[in-house]
């Protein structure tokens, strides 16, 4: 049995098995499907990064609204309206901050 964490609320977790053994992912078009967002156009790292944060969703670090808020700040190149006081908006200053230091954006 794979090693399960976080809520998985949405239900994008999911199991494959490789030579009789199971592991859990978290499907970035399950995510789609569920309203989570829209995940296919970034690149493999941010691919990476959304489903760690599905990963690890538990209502409290990470909740669905802050997954929800990644995606749509990778579908507007990395611009949030967001502001700092959030959890979200913490993501959101974080990405601000790279995108004037290291040109992130430019990634998306």
């Amino acid at each position: 049995m794979p090693i399960e964490v976080g809520h998985d609320s949405s239900k994008p977790r999911r199991t494959m098995d490789v030579d009789g053994k199971a592991y859990a992912y978290y499907s970035l078009d399950a995510a789609k499907e569920a309203g989570l967002g829209d995940f296919s156009n970034l690149p493999k790292s941010l691919k990476v990064l959304a489903e760690n944060l599905m990963r690890f969703e538990d209502g409290n670090t990470t909740t669905v609204e802050d997954i929800k808020a990644f995606a749509d700040w990778a579908q507007n190149g990395g611009k949030t309206n967001r502001g700092p006081g959030t959890k979200s908006g913490c993501m959101g200053t974080f990405f601000s901050i790279a995108d004037t230091a290291f040109g992130a954006t430019s990634l998306v």
